[in-house]
């Protein structure tokens, strides 16, 4: 790799890193391309030949974190060990990924993200995602490994039908926080 290409990569990861930073502080609606810009120390047309837009460029920070939450979550549900075990994995591993971190809890309004040139991609990971933390809870069902756990609204069964209904990955790590406040967590954990 040549030098100017070097450059040009070095700041393009920059350029990443600070719209991060800017999102986290300040969430998606209220950040600017003339921030980052400013944050980076380049000319707004520099970073213009870097992201054709602040959608691209939200893209560009969404993705790879997606993926990398879709790679863990594989692992999780692929690998031999106790169910409860692989829940606790997966639990801990959802709240703990840089996608959830990033997303869920600085950047409410994904539908930016999710545009047309972008989202059947992104859309495709995120039903991958739902699809194998459904595929583990309905393993547990099917398996009555989730006794002691109550059935009905905060019930696992309920979970997984309204995450699978819904299909999104933003109403999964709400919804899923909201059944962790309301199911004696411990009882899983215990087993």
């Amino acid at each position: 790799m040549n030098r100017r290409q070097e450059k040009f990569n070095n700041r393009h990861k920059l350029i990443l890193e600070k719209a991060e930073e800017i999102i986290k502080k300040q969430g998606y609606i209220n950040f600017t391309m003339d921030e980052v810009a400013k944050a980076v120390d380049i000319a707004k047309g520099t970073l213009y030949l870097h992201f054709k837009s602040k959608e691209e460029l939200v893209y560009n920070l969404v993705h790879p974190k997606m993926l990398q939450l879709l790679n863990d979550v594989k692992k999780i549900v692929n690998k031999e060990t106790d169910f409860i075990l692989k829940l606790n994995r997966l639990i801990s591993g959802l709240f703990s990924s840089s996608y959830f971190q990033f997303v869920v809890l600085s950047f409410p309004d994904m539908s930016a993200v999710f545009q047309k040139d972008t989202s059947s991609e992104l859309e495709l990971i995120q039903k991958e995602i739902i699809k194998n933390f459904i595929s583990l809870i309905n393993s547990g069902n099917e398996n009555n490994l989730l006794n002691g756990v109550p059935s009905g609204k905060c019930g696992f069964t309920t979970l997984s039908k309204s995450i699978e209904k819904i299909g999104s990955l933003q109403r999964l790590g709400t919804d899923f926080f909201i059944w962790l406040v309301n199911v004696p967590y411990p009882q899983l954990i215990s087993k």
